[in-house]
Parts: C-alpha cells; structure tokens; sequence
C-alpha cells in the first residue's frame, strides 16, 4: 500500500486534514459507500420489537384520545418519540449513512487518526495514536472491515444525549472508529506502526 491511498487522491488535492508542526499525513481514504450505507445492519433487528410496542401504544393511545378528549394527546404525543425511533432503527440509518458517506473522509498521520464527518454539519475528531486499544473488525476475507478505538462509556446525563443515544449507537458505546474500510488490515497496521514510533509527550489533543 501506497503511504498516501492512490484511489483518493482527490482529497490530496485539497489542505486536509490540517496537522500541528512536526507532523505527517501517512495515509488518507474514504469508506466503501455500499459497506458504510450498511454499518449499523444489526439497528433495523433491535428496531422490530420497538416498532412492536409502539405500534401497540400508538392503537391504544387513539382509542383513549376519541374517548378522552383533548388530555389525551400526550399519549401519542409521547409515542412520537418511538415512533421516530423505530423508523430510524428500521431504515432510517440506511438513509443517513448513505447520505453521510460524501462527508466521511479518514486520515492517519504520524501523531493521530482523524475523522471527519456529519450529515448537515461535517465535524472534525481525532485520538492520539496510544490514547486508547484499537481493535480490527474484518470480514472473514479481510477485504472490509472497520478499525476501532476502544473508549470508556460515556455518561449520558443530558436529555439530549440520551435521546441521541437512541438513534447513534456510537454515543453508547463511546467508540472512535474507522468504519467500513477496504483493507482494513492494512490501515490497522499502519496505525500500529504510528503508535510504537509516536514518542511519549508527543500525544496532541482532540
């Protein structure tokens, strides 16, 4: 492999990522679009017995509201909340993934691994190389898989967490990852190799 992928060297044309002085881009890419449009598969089985329940609540939140009246309503209102969910567990993350894929740019230089991403707003993370283990998810032929940063979970305090937790898998678990790579085996060693040469003091910050 190549120190910068030639299959993207239209992101070479462009001054990303930006990197402190003193360090080097060593390798760059994007995620296969059909195997990250796919990522979050195992969402849509844990979205059927949500889609279940609320299917339940919602039939029953409506024969309360004609009976009712006005009060009512903040039982299906409530059940909006899961509807929504069940929806994005069932085929929502498709739908997103796909359309966040144009914004998914990975990079590893001599320091940190860096992602960018976002749907509507793209933002920019980063670990220090050694800042946590990392663990290489292939298929069992090795020619795609994911490399993952293993973080501590986060506590989901705010209201606003927990409800992005619904629909991100990723804010649970606290993962950093690289996902649906093409030769993922690669990209994990090179990451390997950054780690033992990266001198201690060297760590940058997110």
């Amino acid at each position: 492999m190549p120190d910068i992928d030639d299959s993207y060297s239209r992101q070479a044309r462009i001054n990303w990522p930006a990197v402190y002085p003193g360090e080097n881009v060593v390798w760059r890419g994007k995620p296969s679009r059909p195997k990250y449009t796919t990522k979050d598969a195992k969402l849509t089985i844990g979205g059927i017995p949500v889609a279940v329940f609320i299917t339940l609540w919602m039939s029953m939140a409506l024969r309360i509201l004609k009976k009712a009246g006005l009060v009512a309503w903040i039982f299906p209102t409530f059940g909006m909340i899961f509807v929504l969910q069940a929806l994005y567990l069932l085929v929502g993350h498709y739908l997103r993934n796909w359309l966040e894929w144009k914004n998914v740019e990975y990079a590893v230089t001599s320091r940190r691994t860096i992602i960018r991403r976002g749907l509507w707003r793209v933002s920019e993370l980063s670990r220090p190389h050694s800042d946590s283990p990392i663990e290489l998810r292939a298929s069992t032929d090795g020619l795609v898989g994911s490399v993952i940063f293993q973080g501590s979970k986060p506590s989901l305090n705010r209201f606003g967490q927990q409800i992005s937790s619904m629909f991100n898998p990723q804010v649970k678990t606290g993962e950093f990852g690289l996902y649906a790579l093409e030769n993922p085996g690669n990209v994990y060693r090179i990451i390997l190799a950054q780690t033992s040469a990266t001198p201690k003091g060297a760590k940058e910050g997110v």
